[in-house]
């Protein structure tokens, strides 16, 4: 049986996000994109190329479809694996920040996912 630790329910999504990585250890690509294959008001899944490290702080900008912006978030990588050679899943954990798009965001996302 699985741990389940979400805090929110997920919703399943197709969605495109930037990332740049806020952290002083090494890592070959500091600012990249990839796919967000599940969200919720506070966190997300990353579908890349790019492997990340539990514990890294990340910058993310967010576009979800149907909305006219894109959301400036910052997260934690809580977990991280491989799925083949060349791609990584990785679940974030959306961290509260006041120079970010955090309250926009959940209440975007009471207001859509509800």
């Amino acid at each position: 049986m699985v741990d389940e630790k979400r805090l929110s329910s997920r919703k399943e999504s197709d969605e495109t996000v930037r990332v740049k990585v806020i952290t002083d250890k090494p890592l070959e690509h500091k600012d990249f994109q990839c796919r967000i294959s599940d969200l919720s008001d506070s966190g997300l899944r990353l579908f890349g190329e790019v492997p990340l490290q539990q514990g890294m702080t990340l910058g993310l900008l967010v576009e979800v479809k149907g909305q006219p912006r894109r959301y400036t978030l910052n997260g934690k990588v809580q977990w991280s694996t491989s799925t083949t050679e060349n791609e990584y899943i990785a679940g974030i954990e959306i961290m509260e920040s006041p120079v970010s798009d955090y309250n926009v965001w959940k209440e975007l996302f009471s207001e859509t996912v509800s």
